[in-house]
């Protein structure tokens, strides 16, 4: 489970001098969806993800900090390094694919 990646978006959107409010406009989300990012009680898709890493200038590594294992490294690395080269299109494809993922892996976690 993502913990601290919201607390690494505050901490990059404050070092890049920029509002709640200014974030959520250059993201497209709105003030209340990036509150609960940095609190982190949303993570978000992929592409908010995306435009986050964009947006404040920093890698996704910057934002999963402290949530990866050292074991999981080489594998974020992996899928991160197959997000590259792939269209707007594809990376909606397949944030739309993880999300059902994980909404059934809560689902049945939650029974």
């Amino acid at each position: 489970m993502i913990t601290n990646m919201g607390k690494n978006v505050k901490i990059a959107r404050i070092k890049v001098g920029l509002s709640q409010s200014e974030l959520a406009e250059a993201v497209g989300l709105s003030v209340e969806t990036i509150k609960r990012i940095e609190q982190g009680t949303l993570v978000g898709s992929l592409e908010t993800f995306c435009k986050l890493c964009e947006v404040l200038d920093v890698s996704p590594n910057y934002l999963l900090k402290d949530d990866i294992k050292i074991t999981d490294i080489k594998i974020a690395s992996d899928l991160s390094d197959k997000f590259i080269n792939l269209s707007t299109e594809q990376l909606t494809c397949i944030s739309s694919v993880l999300d059902k993922i994980n909404d059934s892996l809560n689902n049945e976690n939650n029974k």
